[in-house]
């Protein structure tokens, strides 16, 4: 009997070790016909339920085992793996603990209890775990990808980097190893290195979700939008409740004035989880730029409810309260997202666009101070802490400094700007030459009547902030921001008209009744006015390319 057990479990571990699950299992099951009792094959059959999933079935089938005979290290060790994938991390260190009390120089056994450790944020005692299971077995890739892990945990990226690198040095296909020493670069902000360890990932397995998601966060550092919703996109194709990708695809989509179909994976974001932050942030941000300012106020709320201190929902309240003419508010509001986060270049920006400041100012002196290492920060925040400095240092009438740092701003701008000189020229004079006075005289008094919309168009610096104050404090005007949709409004009307593809050479063939289907479509984007409001504020930037 004895022997013939032997056979049949020596069978069914070679089986099991092959990967041909099914077969191992009858194997096991037969011998528990032969030997109720027998505690190696509960405790495989438990191994094996743990692989497949069932980890509820697998801890007791090897509790079982542990009955039967309880001073098997590798019983211990296995039921610790199983309670940590059950979410029980005490009772998985503590059945680690007893493993290791069996077999002392078990680098396994160290490695996992290392990893309970983690789970339990005990992650100084996770190291030396992880540095004695290296002691005992120097090229134990999978202990020395955990190492980097719990270092990267602890602040220490410079740290955790030999180890990624010493991990994939042991197994160069270790896709994971790839992607987290990838972050782990992109963490110390150099992007290059970041994107090769992302593409490498990617290349072994095409199907790594979190690579190609960490990949498109890349290129969205880099301002290569359509590059990076490319990524999410194939993220979400190989894992749809993917929450972040859907967050950051409903940003580009956002970047790109797709605002609808932005807003739709913003809330799929918060579908799969509602207490993500950054999500409530962007549906905000998107549902202000559609003048629902109080749901977008809502969803800020929501962000700040879930972390008290995220500035860029504190900036964009403060943003809506500025638009609202409550100008002390939309301070208060700058000021605790700066408090926050010092170096928040944007908050400084709206903060000093509606403070006047005067020589000694401590704002003053903070944005000095801020511009000094703004070399560090990346050129499309850094640009505003020099137009914020700017706009100081001209409230004071240092003009000469003023002008440098517009200079400086815009340089950083341009960086960010797809330019050409000589065609942006040739567009100009083709608008020239279409907007002649002909047309204006043609079409004058065409459009829709409506008297809702009150346009504020002119340049920085020239007197807007002013006026929206001004208007702001009349009870009958609603604030409406900086609407976006005219470019839309007339690139849909012009689509409809095959006739009229081109722009600016299409407007001669445009008639009255096509000028009053454009102010149509524009009012019906434009938000419900408010009880007891009769007339909507808009700030109109420049409108670009049709």
């Amino acid at each position: 009997m004895k022997r013939r057990i032997h056979k049949l479990l020596n069978d069914a571990k070679h089986l099991h070790h092959e990967g041909r699950l099914a077969e191992a299992g009858k194997l096991y099951q037969n011998i528990l016909k032969l030997e109720p009792q027998h505690a190696d094959s509960l405790h495989m059959l438990g191994v094996m339920a743990h692989q497949t999933g069932r980890h509820e079935i697998a801890a007791n089938l090897i509790k079982q085992a542990i009955e039967h005979s309880n001073s098997v290290p590798s019983y211990f060790n296995n039921l610790g793996n199983v309670l940590q994938a059950l979410g029980k991390p005490n009772e998985a260190e503590a059945s680690h603990q007893r493993a290791l009390s069996l077999d002392p120089d078990n680098a396994d056994i160290h490695n996992n209890l290392g990893s309970a450790a983690q789970a339990l944020e005990k992650l100084e005692e996770a190291v030396e775990h992880y540095e004695r299971a290296l002691t005992l077995r120097p090229k134990f890739a999978k202990a020395r990808y955990n190492l980097a892990g719990a270092l990267m945990r602890l602040g220490k990226s410079d740290q955790a980097i030999p180890h990624y690198e010493r991990a994939i040095q042991i197994d160069p296909e270790y896709t994971q190893a790839h992607n987290d020493l990838g972050y782990a670069h992109q963490y110390n902000g150099n992007l290059e290195a970041a994107f090769s360890y992302y593409k490498r990932a990617v290349a072994i397995d095409p199907n790594y979700a979190e690579a190609q998601y960490n990949l498109g966060s890349v290129y969205q550092e880099k301002n290569l939008i359509s590059e990076a919703a490319q990524c999410y996109q194939c993220a979400l194709a190989i894992n749809p409740q993917h929450a972040k990708a859907h967050n950051n695809l409903g940003y580009t989509l956002h970047v790109r004035s797709e605002t609808e179909k932005a807003i739709s994976h913003f809330k799929r974001a918060l579908d799969i989880n509602p207490e993500y932050p950054d999500a409530f942030n962007n549906l905000g941000y998107a549902l202000q730029e559609q003048g629902k300012f109080v749901e977008s106020s809502s969803c800020y709320e929501r962000a700040l409810l879930l972390n008290p201190n995220y500035a860029e929902a504190h900036n964009n309240i403060g943003t809506i309260l500025k638009d609202e003419g409550r100008f002390d508010d939309a301070a208060e509001r700058y000021d605790r997202a700066i408090a926050i986060k010092p170096d928040f270049a944007l908050a400084h920006f709206n903060r000093a666009d509606i403070k006047i400041f005067r020589q000694g100012d401590a704002e003053l002196s903070a944005l000095e101070r801020l511009t000094e290492k703004s070399d560090a920060i990346p050129p499309r925040t850094a640009q505003y802490v020099h137009f914020a400095l700017a706009k100081a240092l001209d409230d004071i009438g240092d003009y000469p400094r003023a002008f440098e740092h517009l200079v400086k701003g815009n340089a950083l701008a341009r960086k960010l700007i797809t330019y050409n000189e000589e065609s942006t020229a040739k567009f100009m004079q083709r608008v020239s030459a279409a907007f002649d006075n002909g047309i204006f005289e043609r079409l004058r008094g065409a459009g829709d009547p409506s008297p809702v919309p009150i346009f504020i168009v002119g340049m920085p610096r020239s007197g807007t902030t002013l006026l929206e104050q001004i208007l702001a404090s009349h009870p009958q005007v609603q604030a409406g921001g900086e609407m976006l949709h005219f470019d839309a409004t007339i690139k849909t009307t012009l689509e409809s008209d095959r006739s009229a593809v081109f722009y600016p050479e299409c407007v001669s063939k445009l008639d009255t009744v096509c000028f009053r289907q454009i102010g149509k479509e524009y009012l019906s984007r434009l938000p419900e006015l408010l009880v007891g409001k009769t007339r909507l504020r808009t700030n109109c930037p420049a409108i670009s390319s049709i």
